[in-house]
Parts: C-alpha cells; structure tokens; sequence
C-alpha cells in the first residue's frame, strides 16, 4: 500500500483537529465580556462565570465534526484499498463503499466523539472551579483572576493570548506555579520545558540582581508559557484523537468488506505492526507480528485491543495515547487477497 498516501491522511487530519480544538478555544476566549466576568468574580458566582464563559458541550462543536471527518475517511480509505469485492453466490463483484451508517459506525461515532467532548467540557469547568476558587481565596482582583482565565488582548491582533481556558487542571496550575516562581525569583522556573526561552535571559539578570520582575513582565512571559502549553495540549489531542478515528472506520470498513463478501473468520489475517524505533513502547514492540484471526482482540500489554488505539475493551490511556503502530490485513476473497496497510 501506499505509505506517504496514508501519512498525508494522518497529517491532514491532524491538522484538522489541531484547528478545530485551537478555534474552539479561542472563540471561548475572544467572545468572553470581561466586565461580566469581573462582576461574577466580585460576589463569588463561580456558577455565573462559567455560564458567561460559554464552556459547554456545543461549544465544542468542532472538536466533535473534525471526529466525524476522520472517522469517514479512515472508512472509505479502506474501502478505496479494498477495491471491489465479490458478490456473494455469483462471478460477479462490485464496488466496495464505507458506510457510516452501519449501527456499529453509528455507536462508535455517538460514543468516542461524545465521551471526548464531555471529558473536555467537565474538565475545562473543574479547572475553572479551582482557579477561581483559589483565586479568591487568596485574595487576588476581579479584574486580574478575569485576565488570568481568558488572556489578555494581544494588542497588534486584537485577540486574546494565554489564560487557563483550553488547558488541563495540572496544566493550568503549573502555569500559576510558573507565575509565583517568578514573583519569587526561584530558579524552579527554568525547570519548566514549556516555557519561552527568550525571556530566561530577563529572569536570570533579575535572580542574580535580586531585584523582583515587574508584573508586565512577569505576564508577558507567563503569557508566552500558558500559549506554548495551550499548543502542546492541542497537538496531544490532535495527534491522538485524528488517528484513533482513522483507524477506527479503517478497521470498521474491513469488517464491512468481509461481511459484504461473505469472508470466513479463518479468511480474514490481522497483524499488529509497531513502529520499531526507541519511542515505542515496550508492550507494543512485544505485540509486534502477533497476528489474529477475523475480528478477535490483540493481547497488548496485558490488555485486549481489536487494532491500535483501541480502548473499547478496556485498553487504558498509557496503552493508546499517541500509539503510532498500525494494523495490516489481508483478506482473501477466494479469487483474490486484499493487503490492507493500516494507519499509524
């Protein structure tokens, strides 16, 4: 099969998802009426913020899309390679088409891309809670704790940069970590990977002087941290979510092409492909050329897994994340075998 094909798939795809997480992140922000905000704040409404925020499911709307989008098309790419199959009881063979709306397709679209937006969505509103909460605990402004959620305007484009909106729990508070170890000139600011080394040179002529930051500069480089860390966290997704779709229709349109060609279990080989260099993981280099039969699970780590990113048999986070193993098949419709490349 064609490789570079496939892995222009996957960037294309993951460019989609990087986008739509990116976009829905900064609409989230930009949309944001700080007065409404600073006057929630000011009495404790922590409720009221979130609602003026808009973190909601729908406002993740394409995050859920670029799923779909995905999904498609690791479908009708397996069924491009598949070709056409022959029809059941006859000499004669047709066109094999993906369909997404086989109740299996239909079920995994309403489960991964749901189960995705929700995790997100009660993520984004937890770690809101925290903030906040910890905000006023402390005593910090309105206007600042407002500032601190959603950015402050980039004064060239207009539109918002930095903020915890769009970061994890642990990542936003790593980010306010980051922020009291420069109040504090603390030499654990340069632990952060994330961070923007531009500005190491300020921070380390400020330690050496003992002479505090100003809070303009600590912002600007808390700012740069806080995008840098928004931008790691939508590569993670988009590189994780884009190819579990891919190869969850790719995986699904096979088993649409056996049971449209009436193909028995024992006629269909499925083999588990790891990328073989130094970051694959030691389980996945183990289930490298473990092969099954019809649609039965790889044994991966202890965990059943029908192809690689698979989690729908229990395959926890450390066993799907960022997989780059594929899964090759070959068919055998009687009169002709189809080799299947798989995506990773």
């Amino acid at each position: 099969m064609a490789t570079v094909k496939l892995n222009g798939i996957t960037k294309e795809q993951e460019a989609a998802f990087r986008k739509a997480f990116s976009d829905s992140v900064a609409k989230l922000k930009n949309d944001a009426v700080i007065k409404d905000l600073i006057d929630r704040i000011a009495v404790g409404d922590i409720d009221g913020v979130l609602t003026a925020i808009g973190i909601s499911e729908a406002s993740l709307g394409s995050i859920e899309q670029a799923i779909q989008n995905a999904y498609r098309k690791g479908g009708d790419t397996a069924a491009s390679q598949v070709g056409r199959v022959p029809a059941p009881g006859s000499d004669v063979s047709f066109a094999f088409a993906f369909n997404v709306r086989n109740t299996r397709a239909e079920q995994w679209l309403r489960q991964n891309s749901s189960s995705l937006i929700v995790e997100i969505t009660e993520g984004q509103r937890e770690m809101v809670r925290q903030q906040l909460t910890a905000r006023l605990s402390e005593g910090i402004n309105p206007r600042q704790s407002a500032l601190d959620l959603v950015g402050r305007k980039n004064r060239v484009t207009g539109r918002r940069e930095g903020g915890f909106i769009g970061l994890t729990e642990q990542q936003a508070q790593w980010t306010a970590n980051a922020r009291n170890e420069l109040r504090e000139l603390s030499p654990a600011y340069f632990d952060r990977k994330l961070r923007n080394k531009r500005f190491d040179g300020m921070v380390k002529r400020a330690i050496a002087s003992g002479k505090p930051l100003s809070n303009d500069r600590i912002e600007r480089a808390i700012t740069a941290l806080q995008s840098r860390t928004l931008k790691y966290r939508g590569d993670v997704i988009a590189r994780t979510e884009s190819i579990d779709a891919l190869r969850a229709g790719h995986h699904e349109a096979l088993r649409q092409a056996t049971e449209a060609g009436e193909v028995l279990d024992d006629d269909v080989t499925r083999e588990w492909d790891s990328s073989g260099d130094a970051r694959t993981r030691d389980t996945h280099a183990a289930a490298d050329g473990q092969k099954r039969k019809g649609n039965a699970p790889f044994d991966v780590g202890g965990y059943q897994m029908r192809y690689p990113g698979d989690s729908s048999l229990g395959a926890p986070g450390e066993e799907t994340i960022q997989c780059r193993c594929i899964e090759t098949t070959s068919i055998d419709f009687g009169a002709r075998v189809a080799r299947i490349e798989g995506f990773g």
